[in-house]
């Protein structure tokens, strides 16, 4: 009886993901308050900007309703992080949200 052939092995780039893809969406987070003009204007750039698996996963959080929070960030609103990772504040960073797209 001849020798059953080894299982195939696994390599290293099979298993990879392709590059340029992304294996999931960013978790998206908005720090924000309540009647901020700029806060509105850089949800709704962003929502522009993001595909629509990425818009339902972006999290807005109201840090006034957080004391550390309205510590940590006070008049620095908003502040936009991606997997928990600062992208920009204030303004919407094109590029920079674009590099997580990618």
């Amino acid at each position: 009886m001849p020798p059953a052939d080894p299982p195939a092995a696994s390599t290293p780039d099979a298993d990879a993901t392709p590059r340029g893809a992304r294996p999931r969406p960013a978790e998206w987070t908005l720090y924000s308050r309540p009647d901020c003009g700029l806060c509105d204007e850089l949800l709704a750039e962003l929502v522009q900007l993001l595909p629509p698996q990425d818009v339902q996963r972006i999290k807005l959080v109201d840090i006034s309703q957080d004391s550390a929070l309205e510590r940590k960030y006070a008049i620095r609103i908003p502040v936009l992080m991606a997997d928990g990772e600062f992208v920009c504040a204030y303004r919407l960073d094109v590029q920079r949200v674009r590099a997580y797209l990618d």
